[in-house]
This record gives structure tokens, C-alpha cells and sequence, in this order.
């Protein structure tokens, strides 16, 4: 469901550029996760008022997943219009992916210059802006499986200090695997295959004590970041868990705790994987997915119901 009208107009102004790279397409099913993810991410800047989307890439690989998530809002766009373009970028090695960011950007600032210096082939000034490049004021850098959550409400106020020169950062929220999820598959499993229950032990979190108080979040509520606060670092919460120097977790902090491997009936064992997120809340939207989510950051998103803006 796309905002009214009125509650967009701050963000006609701003053009999305989201950086892709897909490194490989032999697996069907991961190939179609992709291209839903950024359909989801399109959907919800769609959602939010923008006008034009950019998606680079550096492949025929990113060429299809794009082109595949555009014809998936086809429906959105006869509701109200957006303009979506697919960009190739060339790049002398395509295997980093780091690379293709840093790509988008240069390209793109370039395309910038050459437009407002009158230099350049216009026909690239097209590609990468639209027909009409002198309505963009602002740009929105992300990634393509980022759905951007936003109240309609805060467009008029976030794109007042847009126009006083302000950069704005979205918090990134990262779901969490819950046993909420999958409550039925659960049950089934316990009556009929205990291996597939110990899997989903091993990816899941547990709906128990802590775990299981998740809270779900309506229009009307707000969550507020709770600055330089890092519960999930006992020893100095004003500084965040180095998880490779400190607790030898090559994953991102959220994931640290689980283990294919590891002995999830053991409540202990349960408790010590994870206690990096024992002092989180977790929340959840109504108009999403459900998940429970956290901070990337490791910092604290404080759910507060029923009012406008975080206090302070």
C-alpha cells in the first residue's frame, strides 16, 4: 500500500542508487530469492514516494535479476509511476563484488559533473538520471535487499534537514530466524522427525523466556535508538563486541550463536551461544514480514507505542 500524495512530496526529489552483484545463477531457487529481494526493496521505495531507482551491475547476471524484479512491480507502477533503469558498469575482474559499489558511485558522480557542466555524452546522462536530471536534490545509497521502512508522517520533517545540507542514515534492522516463524512446521516435526527438529534447533531461535518476548510494532509506534549502547558487551557497553577478535565468530553478531553442530536440547548451552542478544528486544512490524528484528549495529532499538517521535 504506497503513501498518499501529499505525504511523498518531500521525497520526489531523490534518486535511489543500489550497487548488485550476483555471482552465480545455477541455483534456481536462490535466484529467484534474489530477484524477490529486490523487488521488496524497489516496492518499498516505491512505497515511500521515490520517483527513480538505478540498479548497477556488472554482469548479465545482475542484468536478469533486475529486469525480472522490475517486471514484478508492474502493478505498483500502474498505481502510481517510478522510473526503474538497469545500468552495466564494465570492470576489468567482476569476481569482487566489493568492487561494484565503488563502481556505482564513481560512475554516477561522474554522470553528475558532466550533466551540470554541460560536458559528457547525454545519452549516459539519460541512463543514469532519467530524462529529466535537474528535479534530483538527493541521493538514497543502498543496498538491494534493504526495505526501507519509513512513516509517512516523518517525510515532511527528514526532508527538512535533507534541505539544510543533513546526511541521513537509516538504522539497518537484520531479522533474526525464530521458532515464531515456524511454529507449525515445528509441531509437525516433533511428532514425526526428530533430526529435522534438531536442525531447526540449530537455525532457530527458541520461542522461550527472553527469546520468545517479541514486539510488534504498529504506525502509531516509534522505535528509538538508544545512542552509544552496547549491552552486548558486558565488560564496556560503550563500545560494541569485536565478534572476530573477541569471540572468534566469523558471522555477523546477530548469528554468532548458532551451530549446526551445537546441542540445542541443553538449555545452558542454548543460553551461552546466545547471549549476545539475551539483552535485545526484538521487534517486528505489522506491515512486514513478521521476523523479529535487531540492530546491525549492536545497538538498541527501544520500542515505544503509541507516539510520534523518540523523546529527547
Amino acid at each position: 500500500e504506497m503513501y498518499e500524495e501529499e505525504s511523498t512530496f518531500g521525497l520526489r526529489g531523490t534518486i535511489a542508487l543500489l550497487p548488485l552483484r550476483v555471482t552465480s545463477m545455477d541455483k534456481t531457487y536462490e535466484a529467484r530469492a534474489l530477484k524477490l529481494q529486490l523487488a521488496s526493496t524497489l516496492a518499498s521505495l516505491w512505497k515511500v514516494g521515490l520517483r527513480r531507482a538505478v540498479v548497477v551491475g556488472v554482469s548479465k547476471n545482475e542484468s536478469e535479476v533486475a529486469h525480472s524484479a522490475f517486471d514484478m512491480l508492474t502493478s505498483h507502477l500502474e498505481l502510481r509511476s517510478m522510473e526503474l533503469q538497469y545500468v552495466h558498469v564494465e570492470t576489468k575482474d567482476d569476481s569482487d563484488w566489493k568492487l561494484v559499489p565503488k563502481l556505482a558511485m564513481v560512475q554516477f558522480q561522474r554522470a553528475i559533473r558532466e550533466y551540470n557542466n554541460s560536458t559528457g555524452d547525454t545519452r549516459i546522462h539519460r541512463i543514469w538520471l532519467g530524462e529529466n536530471p535537474s528535479q534530483w536534490k538527493h541521493v538514497y545509497f543502498t543496498e538491494p535487499d534493504l526495505i526501507l521502512h519509513l512513516k509517512s508522517d516523518a517525510v515532511k520533517s527528514l526532508s527538512n534537514e535533507l534541505e539544510k545540507g543533513f546526511i541521513l542514515n537509516a538504522h539497518r534492522l537484520q531479522p533474526i530466524p525464530h521458532t515464531q516463524q515456524f511454529t507449525q512446521m515445528f509441531h509437525d516435526a516433533t511428532i514425526s522427525n526428530p533430526k529435522l527438529v534438531a536442525q531447526m534447533k540449530a537455525h532457530l531461535l527458541p520461542n522461550l523466556a527472553s527469546f520468545s518476548a517479541v514486539y510488534s510494532m504498529s504506525s502509531d509506534d516509534v522505535c528509538c535508538d538508544q545512542g552509544m549502547f552496547y549491552p552486548s558487551h558486558k565488560e564496556d557497553s560503550s563500545t560494541p563486541v569485536k565478534v572476530i577478535a573477541d569471540k572468534r565468530c566469523y558471522k555477523i553478531w546477530e548469528f554468532c550463536g548458532f551451530d549446526k553442530d551445537g546441542n540445542y536440547s541443553d538449555w545452558s548451552y542454548v543460553l551461552e551461544n546466545h547471549k549476545l542478544l539475551l539483552t535485545y528486544p526484538f521487534i517486528s512490524f505489522d506491515e512486514g514480514t513478521g521476523l523479529p528484528l535487531v540492530h546491525h549495529g549492536q545497538r538498541v532499538c527501544a520500542p515505544q507505542r503509541n507516539v510520534a517521535t523518540c523523546p529527547g
